[in-house]
């Protein structure tokens, strides 16, 4: 018997291959959309964890600045171990280092909590509350275009000079934003 044309029983199930074809090929292109989802995923964790660790650091440097501008300066509270996070690499102030030292830098100070201070408020979604150190670096003159008249850190023409360096944690450990800012105080 013959239906127009084709016999039933020459019919290899071509609509069954031309099927998986087509429903490999859907596999494939949702694969690839899932992989690029997860992809665009994690540069968004990543791109909120920079952003909060940078928010962190920021807010430790802005408690590092309210405690120069709040604290009456004593040069004993400083020293070149960063006792309490404030450091001082020099024998007094007439004798203000001339090499710039890097205190911040290793896991020397950031390791040891007797080295720095740790931001007095409160963070959500950190790892770590952000911390900071102080260091005092020496006089200098308050205006700098007018040449102070009278000695070093004596009177109301000169001005204290203190360099803010605050470490900022993201969600995660591995997250992390250093700043640091030049504070500079009248006497």
């Amino acid at each position: 018997m013959m239906r127009q044309g084709i016999k039933i029983n020459q019919q290899k199930g071509a609509v069954l291959a031309v099927s998986l074809i087509i429903l490999l090929v859907m596999t494939i292109i949702g694969l690839q959309g899932m992989s690029s989802t997860t992809l665009e995923e994690r540069m968004s964790r990543n791109y909120r964890d920079s952003q909060l660790s940078f928010q962190a650091a920021e807010t430790a440097l802005r408690d590092g600045e309210a405690f120069i501008e709040t604290t009456l300066f004593d040069l004993t509270d400083y020293s070149s171990s960063c006792t309490n996070g404030l450091c001082f690499n020099g024998t007094s102030p007439a004798y203000c280092p001339k090499v710039d030292p890097l205190p911040w830098e290793g896991t020397t100070i950031w390791g040891d909590t007797a080295k720095y201070k740790v931001y007095s408020g409160t963070i959500t979604g950190v790892f770590a509350k952000p911390k900071y150190i102080i260091e005092f670096r020496c006089y200098t003159p308050t205006d700098p275009d007018v040449t102070p008249s009278s000695s070093e850190g004596a009177d109301s023409q000169w001005s204290e000079m203190y360099r803010v360096t605050a470490l900022g944690f993201g969600a995660t450990s591995t997250s992390r934003t250093m700043l640091q800012s030049t504070y500079k105080k009248p006497l």
